[in-house]
């Protein structure tokens, strides 16, 4: 049997991760008996960790390194983190009170073609044009005031073909001019959307849906591996990569199987992301990547490490 995995680290609980590059990634995390709304991004580069704290709850990041270091950090009320190779700066996504801090919280954040995309509650969306302004992106989208509604999720291969997924199975489809509203196979909330190609979409969410999208054409995967809710999903060496919370899947011949890191038992899941030939999974607890697929190294986090 094996051991108790260890921690990767103490009194932070992991919440987002985003691949610069292959040495250089971003991590989003909260610090243990703090009540008030906060985040520390983390970056871990070259072996060396460095952090910055933000007093706002955290919806994601994402950014660049090449051709220079351009991320961003997007807080729940639409506060943002901007880094560059000169530093930090803050902007606000919307901070009019027709913004998040009016209709809710921001949920998501991509980096769709060359613009960075966030979604939230109210089936908000905005886009950062390369002004560096935010703009609305929700034109016939945008729920009614009276209307339960939200988006969990934003993707896109291109700009002209983005897909967003939210409560009560809601997809959703952006065609470069207009959204519209795709029919669904289910009404349980979608957690995460990831293009794989122009024509090919993956989808999971509660209860176990995992569901393909083929041209627009949405079918669940009918899969028997597990019914806890699965929240985010990777493209890495040709397969699907699905975490929930307790156990991380790979797709084959339409069911999931588990993966076995052998780091020890009570390993955490939730979060992931591939880029460069690295898939990185980030637990509440856990920090570990492959970059084959067999192979996992576990991740420690120390502020002396750097």
């Amino acid at each position: 049997m094996e051991p108790v995995a260890k921690l990767s680290a103490q009194g932070l609980l992991f919440s987002r991760v985003f691949i610069g590059d292959n040495n250089r990634v971003w991590i989003l995390a909260e610090e243990e008996g703090i009540d008030s709304p906060h985040t520390k991004f983390l970056q871990y580069r070259d072996g060396n960790w460095i952090f910055r704290r933000m007093s706002w709850g955290s919806a994601g990041l994402c950014g660049i390194t090449v051709p220079e270091t351009d991320f961003f950090a997007v807080g729940v009320d639409g506060e943002v983190l901007h880094g560059t190779r000169t530093g930090f700066s803050e902007e606000s996504v919307d901070d009019t009170d027709s913004g998040p801090r009016k209709r809710g919280y921001l949920r998501d954040v991509r980096l769709i073609g060359e613009r960075i995309y966030v979604v939230g509650m109210g089936r908000q969306a905005y886009r950062r044009e390369q002004t560096g302004k935010w703009s609305r992106f929700d034109g016939g989208l945008l729920a009614q005031s009276n209307e339960l509604a939200g988006l969990n999720a934003i993707d896109g291969v291109i700009e002209k073909n983005i897909y967003a997924v939210g409560l009560h199975g809601e997809i959703w489809h952006h065609n470069g001019e207009k959204w519209n509203r795709f029919d669904s196979p289910t009404n349980l909330s979608l957690h995460r959307v990831l293009c794989v190609s122009p024509v090919r979409t993956y989808i999971c969410g509660a209860g176990g849906i995992l569901i393909c999208g083929e041209s627009g054409n949405f079918n669940v995967i009918e899969q028997n591996s597990t019914d806890d809710n699965l929240y985010d999903l990777a493209w890495f060496q040709n397969q699907l990569y699905v975490a929930g919370l307790k156990n991380l899947f790979v797709l084959i011949d339409n069911e999931l199987q588990e993966v076995a890191l052998g780091l020890g038992n009570g390993f955490t899941f939730g979060h992931l992301h591939a880029k460069d030939g690295m898939l990185w999974s980030v637990g509440a607890r856990h920090l570990a990547y492959t970059v084959d697929g067999v192979s996992w190294l576990q991740v420690f986090y120390s502020e002396n490490s750097g």
